[in-house]
């Protein structure tokens, strides 16, 4: 038993120890032990190995298939691109296809002329997939003909990049493709929180949440909306209509259907012309304290509240 008076030395060179007992620290741990002693020595763990291992799991960098069978050409795009992109490397169409199916990447560079798969066949095999409808294709051509052009773009290309080009362009205007999803990203979640027939749509994003959106409303009071019906109709599997609606929304397809019934149901709640029962009824809720629960997270007040705003309500009902 020790008092406390009693005084406890240990060594600090690493030459009083054997190889087996020091210690490795070339990585901050949290908890180490010294060999065959008693006594546990902790250590906390730097501050700026917890900061560097932070911001890596914050910062998921986008996927870019690069698709082109000159090796050099291939690696020197890889080079330039893979500071701010995840880059995954295919040599023919037939692996470009292969790899854009197993690692469902952000965007697409490809070459045209290219042996045993081309880059344009390759292109008309992707876009058969709803999952990339909406996956930016940059074309690689060397061929300076209109034609060509017009070939990738009437395939379902984004744009097209004539060799020889710049590295430092082509980096940007990847960049700038980002940019722009991104922002798009941002408009829809302001867009959501207006009325749902107020869209004004132009991209294929936009054209797809439209869809979606009149395929809601349409069947708002139908028993039978559900994600999966909703995927069926947009003809989707249910996975790829998940990944897309998080893709463009940042949302779940369950959470938007939401949204949007609730969003209605602001909307002629403000009319004034119709029973809470009927306003839940008409926006699919058929359990009125779910509805109510629902309204009230959607907007931070219950509809006891919503309805004491409206000036000579004849809207009876109890909560």
């Amino acid at each position: 038993m020790f008092t406390q008076s009693s005084l406890f030395c240990i060594p600090i060179s690493k030459d009083k120890y054997s190889k087996k007992e020091r210690m490795q620290t070339s990585m901050p741990l949290k908890r180490n032990f010294i060999k065959n002693s008693e006594f546990q020595v902790i250590e906390e763990v730097s501050t700026e190995f917890n900061n560097k291992k932070n911001i890596e799991q914050k910062t998921k960098k986008s996927k870019v298939l690069i698709v082109e069978d000159n090796d050099d050409l291939r690696q020197m795009v890889k080079e330039e691109l893979s500071d701010d992109f995840d880059i995954i490397e295919a040599p023919n169409g037939q692996e470009g296809y292969a790899q854009a199916m197993a690692e469902k990447p952000d965007l697409i560079i490809s070459d045209i002329l290219m042996p045993i798969q081309d880059g344009l066949s390759m292109l008309k095999q992707i876009k058969k997939n709803a999952e990339f409808n909406n996956t930016p294709i940059f074309m690689l051509t060397a061929k300076n003909s209109d034609e060509s052009k017009i070939e990738c773009l009437s395939l379902g290309a984004n744009d097209y990049i004539e060799k020889p080009f710049s590295l430092e362009f082509l980096k940007w205007k990847v960049k700038n493709t980002f940019k722009t999803r991104h922002n798009l990203k941002e408009k829809y979640s302001k867009l959501i929180t207006t009325a749902p027939v107020d869209k004004h749509v132009d991209s294929n994003d936009e054209k797809f949440i439209k869809k979606l959106i009149k395929i809601i409303e349409d069947n708002m009071n139908n028993n039978l909306l559900s994600v999966e019906f909703l995927a069926s109709e947009i003809g989707m599997s249910r996975a790829n209509l998940y990944r897309k609606v998080q893709q463009i929304l940042n949302d779940t397809p369950v959470n938007f259907i939401k949204t949007i019934k609730l969003k209605r149901a602001a909307q002629l709640l403000k009319q004034d012309k119709m029973y809470i029962s009927e306003v839940a009824y008409m926006t699919g809720f058929n359990n009125q304290k779910y509805f109510s629960k629902c309204f009230n997270k959607e907007y931070g007040m219950s509809l006891q509240s919503i309805l004491n705003r409206i000036p000579n309500k004849i809207i009876f009902y109890k909560l």
